[in-house]
C-alpha cells in the first residue's frame, strides 16, 4: 500500500497499491461505509460499496463480497482495535 486516505465526512476510504506484475498502481475505494455503535455492544463496521481501478480486481472483490468470503459487516471485538477504528473512521 502506497497511500491511504480516509474521509470521515464523505465516508470514503481510498487506497493505492502497487502489486507485483502490475505496471501501474491500483486504486481501491470504499464508499458509504458506516461505523455502528450501539450501547453495550461492540462496534460494527459496514463496508459499503467497494470498487477497484482494474476490472479483474473489481470483479474479484465484488464476487468475494457477494459470496461472503469478504464480509459486508465486521464486528470489532478487540479493545485496541476498537480504539483505532473509532479514531480512523
Amino acid at each position: 500500500m502506497t497511500k491511504l486516505e480516509v474521509d470521515k465526512e464523505s465516508k470514503t476510504i481510498k487506497a493505492e497499491l502497487e502489486l507485483k506484475g502490475e505496471k501501474e498502481g491500483i486504486r481501491i475505494m470504499l464508499t458509504n461505509y458506516r461505523l455502528i455503535q450501539e450501547a453495550g455492544e461492540n462496534p460494527v463496521v459496514e463496508f459499503g460499496v467497494i470498487e477497484a481501478s482494474r476490472e479483474w480486481l473489481d470483479v474479484l472483490l465484488k464476487t468475494l463480497v457477494k459470496t461472503s468470503v469478504i464480509p459486508e459487516r465486521l464486528e470489532v471485538k478487540n479493545q485496541l482495535h476498537q480504539a483505532v477504528v473509532r479514531a480512523i473512521l
